[in-house]
């Protein structure tokens, strides 16, 4: 595996880990950048979370794709990376069409 593969995989693993804890709502831009009055309606766990999940998808898309092209498949390497960037486009598609309001808090 290539050591940029590897950096960049260590470096997104090692920001996933706050964000699935529902600890990082600092590290998603945009939503650290709101008035607190604007992100108090936000389920800030619920949305680290799902960037959490979304990250571990990414991570292990771009190293599935470096480990089958180092072993001659180069075939499934095109497709790893096509689900990249498939798995990247749905979920910028899911998060900013939220039919349910997802991420909002539910009142009671």
């Amino acid at each position: 595996m290539d050591i940029i593969t590897m950096f960049v995989a260590i470096s997104l693993g090692l920001l996933a880990i706050p964000l699935l804890l529902g600890k990082g709502g600092f590290l998603i831009a945009g939503y650290n950048m709101m008035p607190d009055e604007k992100r108090a309606k936000y389920n800030e766990k619920r949305v680290c979370r799902s960037m959490g999940v979304m990250l571990l998808i990414l991570i292990t898309c771009i190293v599935s794709a470096d480990a089958l092209y180092d072993h001659g498949m180069t075939a499934l390497s095109v497709i790893a990376r096509v689900v990249w960037i498939f798995v990247l486009v749905a979920f910028l598609i899911w998060a900013n069409t939220a039919p349910g309001k997802r991420f909002f808090m539910k009142k009671n």
